[in-house]
């Protein structure tokens, strides 16, 4: 009962988030906390059910089925940034532990970033955990 209490007060925060901003947000999935999917100012953001450990070697996985070029990497326990190179544009996914094995992650492509590009990714990273 507290899972779902905590699942709906987040939708409607997200909610809330996608009326206030006007329409500038697409969001997906609603209905739950982890592995809601959320793109703002040219940014996904989303909550997976692993540790930044675990999402960066995914990362990495995705980076290299992709063909992103892989730049910098840092990787605690408690976060984690991998930086490459898509085609022309600079891609960067941060990792942010949230709780017990619960971590948000934020993928930003290029300067304004790119909604598809960084939904290949995400996908890509989703599917090697």
């Amino acid at each position: 009962m507290r899972t779902q209490t905590w699942r709906m007060t987040v939708a409607a925060v997200l909610l809330a988030g996608l009326l206030a901003s006007g329409g500038c947000m697409l969001l997906v999935g609603a209905g739950a906390a982890v592995g809601t999917t959320m793109y703002a100012e040219g940014s996904l953001t989303v909550m997976m059910d692993k540790n930044p450990p675990q999402i960066a070697d995914a990362t990495k996985a995705a980076f290299h089925d992709l063909g992103i070029g892989q730049g910098a990497v840092s990787v605690t326990a408690g976060q984690a940034t991998l930086e490459g190179i898509y085609g022309s544009d600079s891609v960067k996914v941060t990792i942010e532990k949230q709780g017990d094995n619960v971590s948000k992650v934020w993928v930003r492509i290029g300067t304004f970033g790119d909604e598809q590009k960084s939904l290949n990714i995400y996908d890509k990273i989703k599917a090697h955990l």
